[in-house]
């Protein structure tokens, strides 16, 4: 069976041809060794219209300067380039990218190396040199992600035919612990442990599955007690100085659409939130619950360490980012929730990413058995 290209893409003998008509009116084609490069420089062509600064192709050859461009520069580049046009990178995308960069990628040959004399032992080399000297699996992953994405802009930009990364086992690692869930017995007495200022605080989350950082920059009027809903419109996020030695923290509106997003709070526990919120002040019009003295935006530091020191009271090490994780597991292992639907109440634009939130619960996974148990004949012993 013959496997059917993507829109855009024919085969010309064993090379594949990309064409698209441009907002000119004009065709304009390229082709590729592979049918996966036709059509991701196809969909690079597609957002660069979608974000209205399309330009022909052989113009932007002839604005270039592509020899002797560093991976540094790149680096540099890319993120210039996503800060424009109508869906800019975030800020805070951009302080971790370079944080990444930094710290993994910057002291090394590799960075001031021409990409288009990378090769793919290159690329592995450095990898194998940032796991000897950094054991920490996770950001290793992410930095060598982020080197694959810059390689693959380098592509689409037509300063190199293909990426010397291919990212095969070299990606994300797998987790090292399934991430924990804290049992709703436990919630009262971890309250107790808590310092009044954060009960509410660390209860949105157990309850509604929202990040940190939207608790933060939740005002008043986005909680609907009277109703049971939050409001998810903006959160409070920890940005970087251009020299990236200091950071202030500001308000954002969600990375993805799926962020903004209106979540019921579990019934049973409105009240305790409405009783443990802090005082309100005087000031009247879109105050933050949970402020500095100034009425800027919390950290968050202050809330996330009183959390580590009541886990240690109460006995247990479930870290403040995994109540989310125990509000999802028990939407889907209590209330039943589908994969869509924990993929609005989490606020994820992907059903994978709602999936990558969820812990197994034995409980949950014996009921599951037992209901299919229901519908067999039982054998003769």
């Amino acid at each position: 069976m013959t496997k059917r290209l993507p829109p855009g893409v024919r085969a010309l003998g064993k090379r594949f041809q990309a064409r698209y008509t441009g907002p000119d009116g004009h065709r304009y084609t390229r082709t590729f060794s592979t049918s996966p490069m036709a059509s991701s420089w196809l969909e690079h062509e597609k957002r660069l219209v979608d974000l209205d600064v399309w330009t022909p192709p052989d113009k932007r050859a002839e604005t270039k300067n592509v020899d002797g461009i560093t991976v540094r520069q790149l680096a540099d580049r890319y993120l210039e380039a996503r800060s424009k046009g109508a869906r800019p990178l975030k800020q805070t995308s951009a302080d971790d990218y370079r944080d990444l960069f930094r710290r993994r990628v910057a002291p090394y040959p590799i960075a001031d190396a021409a990409v288009t004399e990378l090769t793919r032992r290159t690329v592995l080399d450095w990898r194998d040199t940032i796991d000897e000297d950094h054991e920490t699996p996770t950001q290793n992953g992410k930095a060598s992600t982020y080197l694959h994405t810059l390689l693959q802009y380098a592509v689409e930009e037509e300063i190199i035919g293909s990426n010397p990364h291919t990212l095969k086992g070299r990606g994300k690692p797998a987790r090292r612990t399934e991430p924990r869930v804290f049992p709703p017995e436990h919630w009262p007495a971890y309250l107790d442990a808590l310092p009044e200022r954060w009960r509410a605080a660390s209860l949105l989350v157990l309850t509604t599955g929202l990040r940190r950082g939207e608790v933060l920059g939740l005002r008043w009027e986005d909680v609907d007690l009277e109703a049971g809903i939050v409001h998810v419109r903006q959160a409070a996020s920890v940005v970087q100085d251009a020299d990236g030695r200091r950071s202030r923290t500001v308000l954002t509106t969600p990375k993805t659409r799926a962020g903004r997003r209106d979540v019921p709070i579990i019934p049973a526990w409105v009240q305790t939130i409405r009783n443990n919120l802090p005082p309100r002040g005087e000031a009247s019009g879109p105050e933050l619950i949970w402020h500095q003295g100034d009425g800027s935006p919390e950290r968050g530091d202050g809330w996330y360490n009183q959390h580590r020191k009541a886990m240690r009271t109460v006995g247990w090490n479930v870290k403040l980012h995994e109540f989310r994780n125990t509000f999802l597991t028990l939407a889907a292992s209590q209330g039943g929730a589908t994969t869509h639907e924990l993929q609005i109440l989490g606020g994820h634009s992907t059903p994978a990413m709602a999936m990558h939130y969820q812990v197994a619960v034995p409980e949950r996974l014996r009921s599951v058995v037992d209901r299919m148990d229901e519908r067999f004949t039982k054998p003769d012993a």
